[in-house]
């Protein structure tokens, strides 16, 4: 089964394949996103990206998203323990982000990453060769948080429409040396009015799983042969 998704940086075609899963089976969610109406963003590293650079990343993305107090839960799928959620029907449908290698071609010159949506969810890609050469540029820079900045805005696509810029914060349709110098002042914040839109979202997203969970849980009606 694959995973087909328009891309758009931003609408370009670009195809990401998917687990296989039965089609018995059911999207499991980890237990607090169910409980507390949060969901989950996977992360999946196809990169040279140390596992330490990839931590870090997922801590940088989900930091700017606390500042602005969203329900998202990051999980790394490179970790053994993550195996339930990263490995179950969940990750079929649920927002993903990819560490890639290198920029896609369908990415514009500058882009740090690319995102798409597809019927089954949506899926997002960032380039570590791009966040390597950005961060290089300066010696306050660092790798992992220019790859957690991309992530964190290619998730703010993952969960609202492809066109969601803003000309400030994290939503700049663009991102340069000068935006990562904390000692200037740097601060990728979600604009409010585009957290309001992911908390509705979220809400949305987190009450149709459960919905679907719950009806796939009832008691099955026996047949007359059992």
């Amino acid at each position: 089964m694959r995973r087909e998704c328009a891309l758009a940086a931003f609408v370009l075609a670009f195809s990401a394949a998917a687990n296989n899963f039965g089609a018995d089976r059911l999207p499991e969610i980890p237990a607090e996103s169910a409980i507390s109406g949060r969901i989950s963003v996977l992360v999946f590293n196809y990169s040279p990206a140390s596992s330490n650079t990839v931590a870090d990343a997922i801590a940088e993305a989900d930091r700017i998203f606390k500042e602005r107090r969203l329900p998202i839960d990051w999980i790394d799928c490179s970790r053994p323990s993550a195996d339930r959620v990263c490995n179950s029907a969940y990750a079929f449908t649920a927002p993903i982000v990819r560490i890639v290698r290198a920029a896609l071609p369908e990415a514009t010159e500058a882009a740090l990453g690319i995102t798409g949506r597809c019927d089954t969810g949506a899926i997002a890609a960032v380039f570590h060769d791009r966040a390597v050469l950005l961060a290089a540029r300066h010696p306050d820079i660092f790798t992992y948080r220019v790859l957690g900045v991309a992530m964190a805005h290619e998730a703010v696509h993952l969960l609202l429409p492809l066109s969601a810029h803003d000309g400030h914060g994290l939503m700049r349709p663009r991102f340069y040396v000068e935006d990562f110098h904390v000692a200037r002042g740097g601060r990728f914040l979600i604009p409010s009015t585009l957290a309001a839109c992911i908390r509705r979202e979220v809400a949305r997203m987190s009450h149709s799983t459960r919905t679907y969970d719950a009806l796939n849980t009832l008691p099955k009606e026996r047949s007359n042969h059992d």
